[in-house]
């Protein structure tokens, strides 16, 4: 799996509610909510090994991405732990989404 995934998507889901979604399915993160004079809307976490999720909730052109690059360990290790968080998210954050418009996995 590549260090970095980038989901666009489209959602009727508020901000808030997304927020106690991730907090539910990744309490180990910690997470802060605000708006971006840039990008509007977003919700960011991290956890202890700084893997980084983030929404950017702008209608029209939501996206969500994951962070593995500051993620260490052997290599076998870090696979197992990416599936691991990629597989909660698809699993439990991508059915609040209307529609996964494109999902582009980076090195």
């Amino acid at each position: 799996m590549n260090e970095f995934i980038k989901i666009e998507f489209r959602t009727s889901e508020n901000q808030d509610n997304l927020c106690k979604l991730l907090i539910s399915h990744f309490p180990y993160f910690e997470w802060r909510k605000g708006d971006s004079d840039m990008q509007g809307l977003y919700i960011s976490g991290m956890n202890n090994e700084s893997v980084q999720i983030q929404l950017w909730l702008e209608k029209n052109s939501e996206a969500m991405t994951i962070s593995f690059r500051s993620l260490s360990g052997e290599k076998d290790e870090r696979e197992k732990f990416k599936h691991k968080i990629y597989n909660n998210v698809k699993d439990n954050i991508f059915p609040s989404f209307t529609k996964i418009v494109k999902i582009k996995e980076n090195a």
